[in-house]
């Protein structure tokens, strides 16, 4: 126990947690900022000057030579939705005492007509969109909750895009910066040889040296996370808990060879239950990354050696899954570790539609995490055992 906090003692005291948490408070204010812009342009009356951007640039569409009978028909649809949606908004300005719950049926009315022609064009991903968005509604309306508008800013909501935000390659990189050096630097520097000396062996040398940055990766996290909540809250608004979001959308290869949503297949949870489902994924992700930052720093005797190999590897593998995805590695994703970084992705069932996989799911995300992090801790204590260390 001496050593344990001896270990989270040293994380504590050293520049690198100082960068940690800078680095987290930077990326969250950051974001919190992009999402005070987002709202901002969900305005009614900004809303309406950009759909009628949007509608100019489909129309043009429509007119350019070679264009595809299928392209025609979904820009049709999307010229069509942007009208209903500007005739919505139109009257949300001229009628801004309107009564929430005649506008939510009227709406679901439109979506209805909507969704029959998306059936019809085949596009079944806009249809189990719309069929969210109806569910939703009809959610709002049975348990009498006024809908929140867009452009307004809640906690609750505002975690989610957060938390989002920060778990794909930013929160990975910061925990390879607190860990990185975790055993190099005892080898680096000779003072591994004062620390096996002692009653400690080195099975309880790794572990330890993991739990500690576990531990303080995650409590560091989720203290921030909880301040965040708290002072968007009393700058913005709180929120209801029981809010309804719209989760769990699957996805399967239809007769055209195409990965597209199964229809009926999302369904409604409170955001609360959302945000708890996000922070056990969080965990997940810190832990398979501090084991990860472990095995790195156990093989490799230089500092620098270990940060530039850890930093890369796991940049390049956030990039290949998030940023610039391959149809060809489809098979692959489901059973990579960084695929289950993207929570929000996960929850929402739509990591699927990116990946052009159909399998992916929070129970096998879990696995994988657990599977991954146990091989990491396993490859190198087994490493570290086998290794000679002159006393």
């Amino acid at each position: 126990m001496d050593f344990f906090k001896v270990e989270v003692y040293k994380i504590l005291k050293n520049k690198k947690y100082l960068i940690f948490i800078i680095g987290l408070l930077v990326l969250f204010i950051f974001k919190t900022y992009g999402l005070y812009g987002d709202a901002k342009s969900e305005r009614p009356q900004i809303k309406i000057k950009n759909n009628e951007k949007l509608l100019v640039e489909y129309k043009a569409k429509l007119k350019e030579d070679g264009i595809k009978e299928e392209e025609i028909k979904t820009y049709k649809l999307k010229i069509k939705s942007l009208e209903r949606e500007n005739k919505e908004l139109s009257e949300e300005i001229k009628k801004p005492n309107y009564n929430w719950k005649e506008k939510l049926k009227n709406k679901n009315k439109a979506l209805k007509k909507e969704r029959e022609e998306y059936k019809i064009a085949m596009d079944y991903n806009e249809v189990e969109r719309i069929n969210g968005e109806i569910l939703l509604n009809e959610h709002l309306l049975k348990e009498n909750m006024e809908p929140q508008p867009l452009y307004k800013i809640y906690s609750f909501r505002a975690m989610k895009d957060l938390m989002g935000f920060i778990n794909v390659i930013f929160l990975p990189l910061l925990i390879i910066i607190l860990t990185y050096d975790s055993v190099s630097s005892e080898m680096q520097y000779s003072t591994i040889k004062l620390a096996i000396t002692k009653p400690i062996g080195r099975v309880r040398f790794i572990i330890t040296k993991f739990l500690s940055g576990f531990l303080v990766s995650t409590l560091t996290v989720f203290i921030i996370e909880f301040f965040m909540f708290v002072i968007i809250g009393l700058v913005f608004n709180g929120g209801n808990p029981s809010y309804p979001v719209v989760i769990g959308t699957k996805y399967h290869v239809d007769e055209l060879e195409r990965v597209t949503a199964i229809v009926g297949s999302s369904y409604i949870n409170p955001v609360y239950k959302y945000l708890i489902q996000l922070l056990i994924l969080q965990l997940m992700c810190i832990f398979i990354y501090c084991s990860f930052g472990i095995l790195i720093s156990t093989l490799f005797k230089n500092n620098v050696a270990s940060l530039m190999v850890s930093s890369i590897i796991i940049f390049c593998l956030n990039m290949a899954t998030f940023i610039l995805p391959q149809e060809s590695l489809s098979k692959i994703y489901p059973y990579l570790f960084t695929t289950y970084g993207d929570g929000n992705s996960l929850i929402e069932g739509v990591i699927n539609l990116n990946l052009s996989a159909t399998n992916i799911n929070i129970k096998l995300g879990v696995g994988i995490c657990i599977l991954y992090g146990v091989a990491f801790i396993a490859i190198a204590t087994n490493y570290f055992n086998k290794k000679d260390i002159v006393v």
